[in-house]
């Protein structure tokens, strides 16, 4: 854990030499994919490790800003189902590398029982922080570390997830 902690340290100090056109503005719109996995914990059952994808449409309203909506789909492991989540959330940058985040939306959890296929709706919240850095002048990659819940009728799922991303400004 202390080498991960060190080395994302050195890299949010080295980071302004990765970015070879310089500071970019995020004003405007943007198109993002993210793919990661990590820990889902539902109500009742087992803790699994679960995949994750999602897709953001949005756009900065500033400099340090920016709005979206968020489609995720979560595969957790074993017998525990699928989650899709629609987000609309916001990102703060901190720092102009470094940001935090929050998100209000829905899910729908699907789950196989027998031949069947059993859906729930439920509402979902999202915290996370994370790093993001311009490779290019239109193209931003970066890594996160959120953490979501799900909450349905017949209980709740928590997740801790490391997503690593990409934007188009």
């Amino acid at each position: 854990m202390r080498k991960l902690v060190t080395a994302g340290i050195v890299l949010l100090w080295a980071a302004p030499a990765f970015a070879l056109d310089g500071y970019q503005d995020r004003r405007g719109l943007f198109l993002g994919l993210n793919a990661g996995g990590g820990r889902s914990s539902p109500s009742e059952g087992p803790s699994e490790f679960g995949r994750r994808f999602g897709v953001r449409v949005g756009g900065g309203v500033a400099e340090s800003l920016t709005l979206d909506v968020l489609g995720d789909f979560l595969f957790m492991g074993g017998d525990a189902g699928r989650v899709f989540s629609f987000y609309g959330g916001a990102s703060y940058f901190v720092v102009p590398m470094a940001y935090v985040r929050g998100a209000i939306g829905f899910s729908q959890l699907k789950f196989d029982v027998g031949l069947n296929t059993e859906t729930e709706p439920g509402l979902a919240f999202q915290v996370g922080a994370g790093f993001e850095m311009f490779v290019n002048s239109d193209l931003a990659a970066g890594f996160s570390v959120n953490y979501d819940r799900q909450e349905f009728d017949s209980g709740g799922i928590n997740q801790v997830t490391g997503l690593i991303g990409i934007n188009w400004y």
